[in-house]
């Protein structure tokens, strides 16, 4: 069974911010699906989701904040016995253009604090990430500033299209596995 972790911070005040845009896939999925987040167990809100094919899957939101998302989420694979190998990590990427989507499996932090806790807590970095790119700010002493930064009202549609996006590429590992989804998000644009 898989696990969706989209990564964010709770509370209203980071609602609308770049770094939550795993939560916000995780409401889009919520919404869409007509599903709810209606369990609390393991410092995570999470629903079931299931899929025309009948593979049921988790939708989870990590109930702490962003640097120690990796508590929640080692929690939660060992209590419901997800593999790592249906562990899928939905994140925000500063070195993506805003609006790209990208599916990988396993590799470094990036300098994310979320995925240096979950590979820490894991003690591995071989989970499949959906990653959505959220740019990066010209100043790099003002990183920590932005990625809590609100998207402006033009970024919000192309967020809202990658979010469309992120959702088909969750759903495509799901249905089809990480290749599949990989070979067909992973293309360069022209």
């Amino acid at each position: 069974m898989f696990a969706v972790f989209g990564l964010g911070n709770p509370g209203t005040k980071y609602l609308m911010n770049r770094h939550n845009v795993g939560y916000m896939l995780i409401d889009k999925m919520v919404q869409d699906f007509r599903s709810s987040l209606r369990n609390l167990d393991c410092y995570t809100n999470f629903g079931q989701l299931k899929r025309i094919s009948g593979e049921d899957f988790f939708i989870c939101k990590p109930m702490v904040f962003m640097n120690e998302s990796g508590i929640s989420i080692k929690s939660f694979c060992s209590k419901y016995d997800i593999d790592q190998e249906h562990l899928i990590v939905v994140q925000d990427d500063l070195d993506l253009p805003l609006g790209d989507v990208r599916v990988k499996l396993g590799g470094g932090t990036g300098g994310h604090n979320g995925i240096r806790s979950i590979t820490n807590s894991l003690q591995d970095s071989t989970f499949i990430r959906v990653k959505i790119g959220i740019d990066r700010p010209f100043d790099k002493d003002q990183v920590v500033e932005y990625v809590l930064s609100d998207f402006s009202k033009s970024e919000q549609k192309i967020v809202q299209q990658a979010l469309e996006t992120a959702m088909f590429a969750v759903l495509d590992v799901v249905d089809y596995g990480f290749l599949k989804a990989a070979n067909k998000y992973n293309q360069k644009k022209n």
